[in-house]
């Protein structure tokens, strides 16, 4: 009887130390829809999961010269401009390769290593652009999680290897 009641126990720590909360799923939905709204060109969606203060930071190196670059999009109108109107003919698409949730009520930041590619033009193939990190940090509101700000790396493909 004891070693069901051991192995119960040992079976039920697994269960809550790998099960995924619901807050943690619900921001894994909202960074979901981040994706897929650069990917679709989406501004709809993408300005309903942004908080309405939110900025975009992007910490990476020049293409021709190599050097470290950083560069603020305070305006998030501008940055969702940017990637459905400016960006049109370009298909992007991001994928996760992790999550790292830290939550505190309605605080929360995320930790997601990433692989961008590109396809600009209809005839090209898709291609591994770049790979980074995005850090994320979320606020939970009455209509659910908002992004208040998106920082991320960008190392280019020759870089990368």
């Amino acid at each position: 009887m004891k070693k069901l009641l051991l192995l119960l126990a040992f079976l039920g720590f697994f269960e809550t130390a790998f099960a995924q909360s619901e807050d943690e799923k619900a921001i894994k939905g909202v960074v979901m829809q981040l994706f897929e709204g650069i990917h679709k060109h989406d501004s709809t969606l993408l300005k309903r999961i942004f908080h309405s203060s939110a900025r975009v930071q992007i910490i990476g190196s020049h293409r021709l010269t190599g050097k470290n670059t950083f560069t603020t999009e305070n305006n998030i109108d501008e940055y969702i401009h940017k990637i459905c109107f400016n960006a049109t003919n370009i298909s992007m698409r991001e994928i996760a390769k992790s999550f790292e949730f830290r939550i505190d009520n309605q605080i929360a930041t995320v930790w997601t290593p990433y692989d961008f590619y590109v396809k600009e033009h209809a005839s090209f193939e898709e291609h591994l652009s770049h790979t980074g990190v995005d850090s994320f940090q979320l606020f939970k509101t009455d209509d659910g999680w908002k992004i208040l700000s998106l920082v991320y790396s960008i190392q280019r493909r020759e870089q990368s290897k």
